[in-house]
């Protein structure tokens, strides 16, 4: 990502200015291909705001194509003043990027066209856009490639690389030879990690990825016998952690040997300590038909992979919305080394496994 200006024009002057002259004139910002790629993105019955709504072009377009609930946000009072007169059926709301004057998850879509080039607090738009939306929501947002649209407006210049710095997606891509498109959906997700124990517990990155992630939840795969109920005990001093069962020893395979009684007796054990959810995952993701027999039995969640045969178990799959981890480096996805990643996800919601099946 590159800075193209050391300081930044875009001020509420600066568009109160362009806009009155625009007014007077009779000029429009209308962008067509633009329009009708936005448009895609869109629902009869959403609820639609975007953000640097400007003189209302874009609400013009959308009125016409689809029956939804539109609200604008601009920085400039001329914009604003002119929309709320001229159009009725939108709402329309003077607003910073990095304020949004709106309730969390309110908005289906967020459409930002040709805006992230122009601000400065980039981080704390992509943390706004992202609280209106609700779950299941989209962010959509179109900007110049490499400013090979150029402005003296424009003070950044971005590659897709840098985009995914604040709305990490798959979806993601060029258009054209000149243009971005961001397509960013806010998930409902589930982040565990395997092989948590007292020597190997990585408690201070988890902490700072919960810095990272205020409203960040984790399901904690724990191995029992690594473990001093000391230990797990100030583990749950943090109520964003929970605590799961992961084998006993965590011995290559062990569970797939496992007779009905001595999954039981090692469910005694650790229902004794009071302190894990009742989530089981057998190391390896092998079980035996004992084991299974004996989790039914107390209604334990069985974490598998997704195409799995446990039987009749309560099953939590490995699905679109579970990031799964390692708490050490293995597998080419411990906390380490997924640190960044797991960081881009800020913005959607998080649940424990055990809220799933509340």
């Amino acid at each position: 990502m590159k800075r193209i200006k050391k300081d930044n024009p875009n001020t509420q002057a600066y568009w109160n200015n362009i806009y009155s002259n625009e007014l007077s004139k009779g000029i429009r910002r209308e962008n067509f291909d633009r329009f009708s790629l936005a448009l895609d993105f869109i629902s009869t019955g959403d609820k639609v705001l975007e953000v640097g709504c400007g003189k209302g072009e874009f609400f013009e377009f959308l009125d016409s194509k689809r029956e939804i609930k539109y609200t604008g946000v601009d920085i400039s009072d001329v914009a604003i003043q002119h929309n709320k007169k001229s159009f009725l059926k939108g709402v329309f709301e003077k607003g910073e990027v990095h304020s949004l004057p709106f309730v969390d998850n309110r908005f289906d879509k967020v459409i930002a066209m040709e805006v992230l080039e122009h601000i400065d607090a980039l981080q704390e738009f992509s943390d706004e856009a992202k609280r209106v939306l609700k779950v299941g929501g989209k962010f959509i947002a179109i900007l110049p490639y490499k400013n090979r649209i150029d402005s003296s407006e424009h003070i950044w210049s971005f590659d897709l690389e840098d985009i995914n710095k604040y709305f990490y997606s798959k979806e993601s891509k060029r258009w054209g030879k000149n243009h971005i498109i961001v397509e960013w959906t806010k998930k409902e997700l589930v982040m565990d990690f395997d092989d948590f124990s007292e020597d190997n517990n990585n408690l201070d990155l988890l902490k700072a990825l919960k810095k990272e992630i205020p409203n960040l939840k984790v399901t904690l795969f724990t191995v029992p016998s690594k473990c001093s109920k000391e230990f797990l005990r100030e583990v749950l001093h943090h109520t964003w952690l929970e605590l799961a069962v992961h084998g006993d020893k965590h011995t290559h395979l062990e569970c797939s040997t496992w007779t009905k009684e001595k999954t039981l007796e090692v469910l005694d054990k650790v229902e004794a300590t009071g302190c894990y959810e009742k989530i089981f995952k057998p190391p390896f993701w092998a079980g035996s038909e004992g084991l299974y027999e004996a989790l039914s039995e107390r209604n334990y969640i069985v974490a598998q992979t997704p195409k799995a045969v446990v039987g009749d178990n309560i099953v939590y799959r490995l699905n679109e919305n579970s990031v799964h981890c390692h708490i050490q480096n293995v597998c080419n996805n411990g906390l380490e080394e997924s640190f960044e990643y797991l960081k881009s996800l800020k913005g959607n919601n998080f649940k424990f496994i055990s809220e799933i099946y509340e």
